[in-house]
């Protein structure tokens, strides 16, 4: 599962309903930064929001449980990935780990989903077509 993905969730966006049965089906893995990508997103989004609502918004992303893997395991994968389909690092190592690890990748974001498709990694739920910004 990507930051996009679980961003929805925890923000309750629109497609929050088509992901969240799918979370706590599995157990997650990723890079060890998404809880900072995903608390830069609440952080964001914070003028939308009270504090006392941003603050549980972070909590749930620190309670939230993700198997961290480690950079040697992607590293490599990521790079040739990123420059392949010429997308963000971050987006790369999403998709590295789902190679490396023979998984779906569970992901709202439009060109990763490109990309995804292109390598042939599995997908946890059909794309959505979200408008760009």
């Amino acid at each position: 599962m990507d930051a996009s993905a679980w961003i929805e969730v925890i923000l309750a966006q629109p497609h929050a309903k088509l992901v969240r049965p799918y979370i706590h089906r599995a157990e997650w893995l990723a890079p060890s930064w998404i809880r900072i990508e995903a608390a830069n997103v609440i952080l964001l989004k914070a003028r939308e929001m009270k504090r006392p609502e941003i603050l549980n918004r972070l909590q749930d992303v620190m309670r939230f449980p993700f198997y961290k893997v480690p950079r040697g395991v992607w590293w490599r994968d990521a790079i040739e990935m990123g420059t392949r389909h010429r997308i963000t690092f971050y987006d790369a190592v999403y998709l590295s780990i789902a190679r490396k690890f023979s998984l779906a990748l569970l992901t709202l974001d439009n060109l990763m989903n490109r990309a995804r498709e292109i390598e042939r990694i599995p997908a946890v739920i059909e794309t959505i077509q979200k408008p760009r910004k």
